[in-house]
């Protein structure tokens, strides 16, 4: 009976058995079929890890599948220069007028000139001032030569305009000098009329050529 009692103290003091160690008590689970607490709290605290790793995961996944790509803007594309086509020819078709305007002026003086005079023997002023036009109108067919205005049809035509002025000018200093040279001074003169004649018809044509 003593034997029987004591193997039931025995299996019940291996189960639990409180000892104290240092004033400290410490519960030992001597159970091989019992997972000790700490172990659970381990094995609890790497599955919450886990599921908060998945959770993190998931996040991220569903974060980049809402996200839309944006390209970045594209470079704008280069721009070709243009040359100012326009402005070159008009530049030239403007000293034409200024030269027309110059000749007439001219004309006008030279007439005002031999209305007082017989001759054109003290014209050095007139003869000085035909002498300039005619430079610059030289220069300025030269410039359309030079120009890169793509319509040919425009710059020969302007060019036939500065020839007409050219023989208008010439004319005038023809008549003068041989005035001077005690000889006539129409037969330049008239030459110079055939030039002015022949500078309207050209004009009015290129001013319909023009853009």
């Amino acid at each position: 009976m003593n034997k029987i009692f004591m193997k039931i103290v025995v299996a019940v003091t291996l189960t639990v058995s409180a000892l104290t160690f240092n004033g400290c008590s410490v519960t030992v689970n001597l159970d091989d079929n019992k997972t000790p607490a700490s172990a659970n709290s381990s094995q609890n605290d790497n599955q919450n890890g886990a599921n908060t790793q998945n959770t993190v995961n998931q996040n991220n996944n569903d974060a980049n599948q809402n996200m839309t790509y944006t390209p970045p803007p594209a470079a704008p594309a280069a721009q070709t220069p243009v040359a100012n086509y326009s402005s070159d020819i008009y530049s030239l078709v403007s000293k034409k007028d200024q030269y027309h305007h110059e000749i007439a002026s001219l004309a006008d003086d030279i007439n005002s000139y031999i209305g007082r005079n017989s001759s054109f023997y003290g014209a050095d002023s007139l003869i000085s001032r035909a002498r300039s036009i005619r430079s610059r109108i030289v220069q300025s067919r030269e410039d359309v030569f030079n120009s890169n205005y793509p319509d040919y049809s425009i710059k020969n035509t302007l060019v036939e305009v500065f020839d007409a002025e050219l023989q208008r000018v010439d004319g005038l200093i023809e008549g003068m000098e041989a005035s001077r040279a005690g000889g006539s001074y129409k037969p330049g003169f008239q030459h110079g009329s055939a030039g002015k004649k022949r500078f309207d018809s050209l004009n009015a044509e290129l001013n319909r050529m023009l853009p």
